[in-house]
């Protein structure tokens, strides 16, 4: 049996059977069919919700379709990185649980890949709010030249998003599973130091915002993540002061949901002073942010 052109992964976790089952059918309805399939539960040591992760599965009877269990709880960026090690596709998808792939995704990545010095293909994406229905566009304003300095910035492209190169985790590495927040842009960080990003502008996902979601989960891990990025990054940050400032911004940020304001204005004062005209425009959110998060 020959290896697949693309290998999809998705990972699940305490996902409702119609989300999961919505996701699977999205990528096996795609119209680039030489692919492959691996749904990789993190649900251990839960059996009840292994055996509805499987029975969702099972009911695709499709043989492009696998399915593995994590021998612990690893977390989605372990779990994918136990998809990759599975992986046999010369290209690598990843798709959460509660998304769904537009049905010209794979093929069109493909296209912008296949002959291409990149090793990573983006695109604009949708956003539905599953509660009112609402749908809208988000296309990504990111100059493909300085992709690096634009996530940096503000990071748009979720693990949903990209087609990879497979050879880009020989060379980078896979997901760092001791970051406990934004570890989809860190390894995108890295790719990006070796290779080109290319962008794509039109909507090839769907990224469903439900009530499941919460922005302001574990702001203390987000806090310790933001710090490891730009430790990760500091030798590209001082050449773009402006994208420094912006994770010291958000690093505030975590500290107003934490209710430690003098580490807020301590995080704001260093953002302030690597980039001031940047974050004087951004004083009236930062005060704004201790009204949305006071207790």
């Amino acid at each position: 049996m020959s290896n697949p052109e693309i290998s999809v992964i998705i990972t699940t976790y305490k996902r409702k059977p119609d989300m999961l089952r919505r996701a699977v059918k999205s990528v096996l309805l795609q119209s680039f069919e030489d692919i492959e399939l691996i749904v990789v539960d993190d649900n251990v040591p839960s059996q009840r919700a292994i055996m509805a992760v499987r029975d969702t599965v099972e009911s695709f009877s499709d043989d492009r379709v696998s399915y593995c269990t994590n021998e612990r709880k690893k977390g989605a960026c372990g779990a994918r990185n136990t998809g990759i090690t599975k992986a046999r596709g010369k290209y690598i998808a990843f798709l959460d649980d509660d998304d769904e792939f537009c049905s010209d995704k794979l093929l069109k990545m493909h296209d912008a890949l296949k002959d291409s010095d990149a090793g990573m293909v983006v695109s604009d994406f949708y956003k539905k709010d599953d509660e009112s229905d609402k749908i809208k566009s988000v296309l990504l304003k990111y100059d493909e030249d300085d992709i690096r300095y634009g996530m940096l910035c503000g990071n748009h492209i979720g693990a949903s998003n990209p087609l990879i190169k497979k050879e880009c985790f020989d060379m980078c590495g896979m997901f760092d599973e001791d970051m406990l927040s934004a570890q989809d842009l860190e390894l995108w960080c890295r790719i990006a130091e070796k290779y080109r990003i290319k962008i794509l502008h039109e909507c090839l996902t769907i990224w469903h915002v439900h009530e499941g979601d919460s922005i302001t989960k574990h702001p203390q891990n987000k806090l310790a993540s933001n710090q490891k990025l730009i430790e990760k990054n500091f030798d590209f940050l001082k050449g773009h002061p402006r994208a420094h400032a912006h994770l010291l911004l958000i690093q505030s940020k975590r500290c107003i949901q934490m209710q430690d304001k003098k580490a807020a204005f301590k995080k704001y004062g260093q953002a302030l002073s690597i980039y001031p005209l940047y974050i004087l425009k951004k004083t009236p959110l930062f005060f704004a942010w201790f009204i949305k998060y006071r207790k």
